[in-house]
């Protein structure tokens, strides 16, 4: 086996490796290799015959640590085996590859169902959410702004600046915008806003907890039952806080849940 970096030419080989390995939408995947994709960010292992069996891509980000700042990070997506060369040992090589020679202090993957696979290789996800549902007494007003990408920059910002996370380029807002429906609201001289996908607000942020409590109140008149909102957060509080004045026995569940660029 060889582990090498990819060739301008070896792109349709890792579409097809990533599509059969995921079942990643065309949409998806075009996306990523015609806005992020770099050759020589996707690391593969190649047997002797020449076939690609296994890849994975690197992305560069900046991290946000509470402790350190900003900061260099990586974060693997697309990391994919042919089938019938599973379990032989072609992802551990090209990850311990990956961790020996990268720079980045902080070294995040896209959770998958494999993500003890990866967090024994030291990946890890980046934050974790709460999901709850967006049910409320509290009879709040609010008003609909403009939607504004340096607004939602400076939420998710603050945000992940307090708990930690990747930043966001110009490129990153825009695959997240076009896959979700974006509500940015304003109370009073703070906003928050949600990023909602299927039904669900899959990312939410706000300045303020009263703002947090617009937000949700905003979410549950349209019809959205659950947010995800990240501990420590103004929006955490707030949902805390609808929980225990109506005190519906919510279950909140725990996940694993990593603000990437372009997946989430």
């Amino acid at each position: 086996m060889k582990i090498r970096t990819a060739r301008l030419e070896e792109t349709s080989s890792l579409v097809g490796l990533w599509k059969a390995a995921t079942g990643c939408s065309d949409d998806r995947l075009m996306e990523f290799f015609t806005k992020r994709y770099k050759p020589y960010n996707a690391l593969l292992a190649e047997e002797e015959n020449g076939r690609i069996v296994s890849c994975l891509h690197i992305i560069p980000c900046e991290v946000f640590d509470p402790a350190c700042g900003v900061e260099d990070g990586v974060y693997i997506v697309g990391a994919a085996t042919a089938a019938d060369r599973r379990r032989r040992g072609y992802m551990t090589a090209l990850l311990d590859f990956a961790v020996r020679n990268v720079k980045g202090t902080h070294l995040l993957v896209y959770p998958t169902k494999e993500r003890e696979f990866f967090a024994h290789r030291g990946f890890v996800s980046s934050s974790y959410v709460w999901q709850t549902e967006t049910v409320t007494d509290v009879k709040v007003t609010w008003k609909d702004v403009p939607l504004d990408g340096i607004e939602l920059d400076r939420l998710y910002t603050d945000s992940m600046t307090a708990v930690g996370g990747p930043a966001r380029d110009e490129v990153a807002w825009r695959f997240f915008m076009d896959r979700h429906e974006c509500v940015l609201i304003e109370q009073g001289i703070c906003c928050a806003y949600a990023a909602i996908r299927d039904g669900v607000a899959t990312e939410t942020a706000a300045d303020d907890e009263l703002s947090a409590r617009a937000l949700i109140a905003k979410l549950a008149d349209m019809g959205i039952r659950e947010m995800r909102v990240i501990p420590g957060t103004f929006m955490d509080q707030a949902a805390k806080g609808e929980k225990k004045h109506r005190d519906l026995g919510m279950r909140w569940r725990e996940e694993g849940y990593l603000y990437l660029p372009e997946y989430e």
